[in-house]
């Protein structure tokens, strides 16, 4: 649930063009200013090529966090997202606040969006600031937010019903479908978790070490770390004899 820069690929622009076109003809000379707010949609955009470093703007999380503010500040949802991220992690110059970002999320979760869903779904699973850990919650949100198709959600159902967490049992079955409906949308660690069911033999599935070391490669091709770890483990143990590959 770390990998928050794959979550940003949710978060669809208002043509993109037409919005910037003014406002980029001078990159970074534009700052902020609260005292003369640009339209939302315009600042959201400025905040995200100050964060990328792109379109002739120097990267600068800090003018990115403004820009953000800005935009937050009149309702703008996908920037009350971006700016929850940099609150929680504690980025752009910010010391890490869980409780404000919680707030930012609710709001956009209060609209229906499945970012700011997954979002109090992590918050309530972890239990940070003066939040306690509430699992229920916590399933609630990822389920609101798997239905709208956020695959981190969807990983993340599938954890809880592999632990039986929430208010669920423990349901192997379950768990696999929701891995696979985030897997199919290039999900990492939906892609390890499903690796390890068909390893296993989990979930309804044969074991299948063939599939699970394509699973595991297609995770590891990602970046993500447990997957590489695994395939050293699962190739050394075949190699040594310890493991049978059909």
């Amino acid at each position: 649930m770390k990998a928050w820069s794959r979550l940003f690929n949710h978060w669809n622009g208002l043509v993109f063009g037409l919005v910037l076109f003014s406002a980029l003809s001078s990159a970074d000379t534009i700052k902020p200013d609260a005292s003369v707010p640009l339209d939302p949609d315009r600042a959201y955009y400025l905040g995200l090529m100050c964060e990328k470093g792109e379109q002739g703007f120097s990267q600068d999380l800090v003018k990115a966090r403004q820009w953000y503010d800005m935009a937050a500040g009149q309702g703008h949802v996908p920037a009350m997202n971006r700016l929850g991220v940099m609150y929680f992690q504690g980025l752009a110059g910010l010391e890490a606040n869980p409780d404000r970002a919680l707030e930012l999320f609710l709001k956009s979760a209060a609209t229906g969006n499945g970012v700011g869903e997954f979002f109090c779904g992590v918050i309530y699973y972890l239990g940070a600031g003066a939040t306690e850990s509430d699992k229920t919650k916590a399933l609630d949100y990822f389920q609101k937010a798997s239905q709208k198709g956020n695959y981190d959600a969807q990983n993340a159902l599938g954890v809880m019903y592999y632990n039986g967490e929430g208010g669920v049992q423990k349901d192997l079955a379950k768990a696999k479908f929701w891995y696979e409906k985030a897997a199919i949308q290039g999900n990492a660690e939906a892609l390890f978790h499903l690796g390890d069911l068909h390893e296993n033999g989990l979930g309804g599935l044969e074991r299948d070490l063939n599939k699970a070391l394509d699973l595991y490669r297609s995770s590891a091709d990602k970046g993500y770390e447990p997957a590489v770890q695994r395939i050293r483990e699962l190739v050394g143990s075949v190699k040594t004899g310890k493991t049978q590959v059909p």
